[in-house]
């Protein structure tokens, strides 16, 4: 099965030590989620356009 952007928000991680930032980690999850999504979008738009 494909993974969603809701897969990638619902991802969690083990903590170690000295691990990373996970502000950072968390800004850059949300970034993928985004274009994760917009790419998705295009996807169905152009699928719909080669349908008809």
């Amino acid at each position: 099965m494909p993974l969603t952007p809701l897969d990638i928000h619902n991802k969690e991680f083990t903590r170690g030590f000295r691990g990373y930032d996970e502000d950072e980690v968390n800004e850059f999850l949300d970034q993928v989620i985004k274009d994760y999504e917009m790419v998705l979008r295009e996807k169905r738009t152009l699928m719909k356009r080669s349908a008809s």
